[in-house]
């Protein structure tokens, strides 16, 4: 009797990690689409951080694989993603690019907060929890002002 082998299910190792990184942003969009449900504006905008940091925590080893290029094989998981804070973002009146260029912001500071966080480099005796949700607190409050560096979107 042969055991089976898993490289008669995937093509070889460059596969098996494009099928996990899939896999991954996959329960990432499902995770910020659950946390954002029923929501909008800041609420919804809050959610989603807030869903994407316990994602971190929740798959340490699969987290890692969200910080790739999203490249074809991962466009529609990725484009979900896009998709769903596209409409979060509707809600503060942004150009499409200026939406977009909030996204960017957004990820670089949930993505940068949790791996600080994951090296242990927050060494002050002071909530985590706290300093993230004051730290996308003070990101929404710039998006409701309209404070888009360089933008050229929303209401005046």
């Amino acid at each position: 009797m042969k055991v089976p082998s898993l490289y008669n299910h995937v093509n070889g190792i460059v596969d098996l990690r494009d099928a996990v990184a899939l896999h991954t942003y996959e329960q990432f969009d499902t995770a910020l689409r659950d946390a954002a449900i029923g929501r909008s504006g800041d609420d919804a905008l809050m959610a989603a951080a807030l869903a994407a940091r316990r994602f971190a925590h929740e798959h340490p080893g699969l987290y890692p694989l969200l910080m790739r290029p999203v490249g074809e094989a991962f466009s529609g998981p990725g484009q979900r993603i896009i998709d769903l804070l596209m409409a979060i973002m509707s809600a503060y009146c942004l150009s499409d690019s200026d939406a977009l260029h909030a996204i960017r912001g957004l990820r670089s500071i949930m993505h940068g907060f949790v791996d600080i966080e994951r090296s242990g480099g927050f060494g002050l005796p002071l909530d985590l929890d706290e300093s993230y949700k004051r730290l996308v607190t003070v990101f929404i409050q710039g998006l409701r002002r309209n404070e888009v560096i360089g933008g050229t979107g929303g209401v005046g």
